[in-house]
């Protein structure tokens, strides 16, 4: 089955490094959720984007200087490459801000600020810990390979969908822009919106920052030749969408919808295996992640999954009365955490 695409007339220029790290990300994060005072640290040709605000903990408030990421970042790095010796100099010029914490969310393990914070922790008052566990799809080798990664279940699943579904009324497609994107860009998002999504207010559209993000984030994405919209209808009708972007050698796959009037179609499962499927036919990719915002992996992305990367947090401390507090706080924390499950263990067995 032929993939049909959409694409925009000629991308600009390339970017210097992965979409997802670039300047025109940054743009459009920190114009639908920027609420700090912006503090750019400039490392000969690298910069890191960082944001001064209050953090809370409990009834205590303190400065935090935190990277300019949340749960719609996918990873946070620098933007460019530096060198080695200029990363050894961050903790103090992030902590002249007066920061009490400095936070660093959603590293990769090939991070060179998460190989730089490892190396700080001789010198000064670090935390590291996973944050996040992304589930990938590996695309190398062709998709016979892939399904034959995934096990059983998946290849069943895809001889389904062959003999069933796609001989049938169901249209596969890839827009990468043009001018129709506006409107599509409106047709997905009420879709989502139609769903359990927007009955929990956690659709784009329930969103004023995530909606304004997702829209300026397709044009921008689609400038840089980044853009990846997979698409599925039947008979015309979208039944189901995933929003791409083309990061380095991954396909990052940031939002799914669906018609949950069309579950016995599973259209969200079809739809994530023909973009890998279409994804394994590509040499310049290498995963299709499917991200995570947590420790915990939906059942779902793990179905599909051949892989995972676990991610990163760094917490950097001042040497001050609060940072020391703050730091002692958060190291006794997996002590508190495990004290509470005993105690808990100890009053349900109890109980029985």
């Amino acid at each position: 089955m032929a993939t049909a695409r959409t694409l925009i007339a000629e991308p600009a220029a390339a970017a210097a490094g992965p979409f997802h790290l670039s300047s025109a990300w940054a743009r459009c994060w920190a114009e639908a959720y920027g609420t700090g005072t912006p503090h750019v640290v400039e490392l000969g040709g690298a910069r890191l984007r960082m944001e001064l605000g209050e953090g809370r903990l409990g009834p205590l408030r303190f400065p935090l200087l935190a990277g300019a990421s949340n749960l719609q970042t996918c990873y946070f790095d620098l933007e460019g490459d530096a060198s080695p010796g200029a990363l050894a100099t961050l903790p103090p010029r992030l902590l002249d801000t007066g920061a009490a914490q400095v936070r660093i969310d959603w590293l990769s393990p090939q991070s060179p600020l998460l190989a730089a914070g490892r190396k700080w922790a001789r010198d000064h008052l670090v935390c590291i810990e996973p944050f996040a566990v992304s589930p990938l799809a590996d695309c190398t080798g062709g998709f016979e390979a892939y399904l034959a990664r995934t096990g059983s279940s998946i290849a069943k699943y895809w001889k389904a969908c062959r003999r069933h579904i796609l001989n049938g009324p169901i249209h596969f497609s890839i827009v990468a822009g043009g001018p129709g994107l506006p409107a599509l860009l409106d047709e997905m998002f009420a879709l989502e919106a139609s769903g359990w999504k927007g009955r929990d207010g956690t659709a784009i559209l329930s969103n004023l920052q995530d909606a304004r993000f997702y829209r300026s984030l397709a044009f921008a994405a689609a400038e840089a030749g980044a853009l990846r919209i997979a698409l599925l209808r039947e008979e015309g009708r979208l039944v189901a969408y995933e929003y791409c972007v083309v990061g380095g050698d991954g396909v990052l796959a940031m939002k799914v919808g669906y018609d949950e009037s069309r579950s016995r179609l599973q259209p969200g499962h079809l739809l994530a295996l023909m973009n890998i499927r279409d994804a394994c036919a590509d040499p310049a990719i290498a995963w299709y992640d499917m991200l995570g915002n947590g420790l915990r992996v939906a059942p779902y992305k793990q179905r599909f999954a051949t892989d995972y990367r676990t991610l990163h947090r760094i917490r950097l401390f001042a040497r001050s009365p609060t940072g020391r507090l703050l730091h002692a706080l958060h190291r006794a924390k997996p002590a508190a955490k495990a004290l509470r499950g005993r105690l808990r263990g100890l009053a349900g067995r109890k109980r029985g």
